[in-house]
């Protein structure tokens, strides 16, 4: 089983990562040393980080797919005033979400973790915000 480091170079421009591949090798080792040869030029040197990361030839490395996180506003229940948790959840399609979780041991949230939720846009202290508003199921 071939197995090779690759590695990449991530620094933050405005608000997006620009991430570069660096290049494929065939030893931890050699890795390193490419870290450390460019880590002294410009641009390298000036911002960002170094990742090695170990990866199997001939493997699928994102077997099960991807999702798109985002936050979301969900009511938390038993509340003296309307309060409001910004949860991450997964954007499904259109105005749906699944909540992620876990929910701290404190809180009691309006829709618990794994539950698809209807959100609409409502203007909360923070300014407008994706805020779930009814089950999924519930709105069909």
């Amino acid at each position: 089983m071939t197995t090779v480091f690759i590695v990449q170079h991530c620094r933050s421009v405005d608000e997006y990562d620009e991430i570069k591949l660096i290049g494929a090798y065939s030893s931890e080792a050699l890795a390193n040393a490419a870290v450390a040869r460019l880590a002294q030029l410009p641009g390298f040197k000036d911002s960002g980080d170094f990742s090695v990361d170990r990866y199997r030839v001939d493997r699928d490395q994102w077997a099960d797919g991807f999702i798109t996180l985002t936050t979301i506003y969900v009511r938390l229940l038993n509340e003296a005033v309307d309060t409001w948790r910004p949860v991450e959840a997964e954007a499904l399609n259109n105005d749906l979400y699944k909540i992620m979780g876990p929910v701290p041991s404190e809180e009691n949230w309006e829709f618990p973790p794994n539950t698809v939720v209807r959100c609409e846009e409502v203007a909360l202290f923070e300014g407008l915000c994706t805020v779930a508003k009814e089950r999924a199921d519930a709105a069909a």
